[in-house]
Parts: C-alpha cells; sequence; structure tokens
C-alpha cells in the first residue's frame, strides 16, 4: 500500500512546497544524547507491548 503512495508524496512535495533556501551551517550531532535516548525508551516500548491481563 505504501510503495505507490510513498514515491507519488515525494514527487508532490517538491514541486509544490517551496522551501527557502537554508545557509550552509555545520550542524551539530548529539552523539551522546542519541543512546541515552535508546536506553531510556527501549524499556518503556518493552512494557508498553506487554500483554498484561
Amino acid at each position: 500500500m505504501n510503495a505507490p503512495i510513498g514515491p507519488s508524496t515525494l514527487i508532490v512535495v517538491t514541486r509544490v512546497l517551496h522551501l527557502p533556501l537554508r545557509e550552509k551551517t555545520r550542524d551539530r550531532v548529539d552523539y551522546w544524547g542519541a543512546p541515552a535516548l535508546i536506553v531510556a525508551m527501549s524499556p518503556l516500548l518493552i512494557v508498553a507491548q506487554q500483554d498484561h491481563e
């Protein structure tokens, strides 16, 4: 279902949405925050998937 919808959506968005050009900046990656977020969210996702009856 998503295979035909995804590419057509990208085509429409690139033709219709006119964003201003960004100036060249160096974006910084939070190398400590990404694993911290994974460690914090994994137990919550595991608990959310449990079927408690």
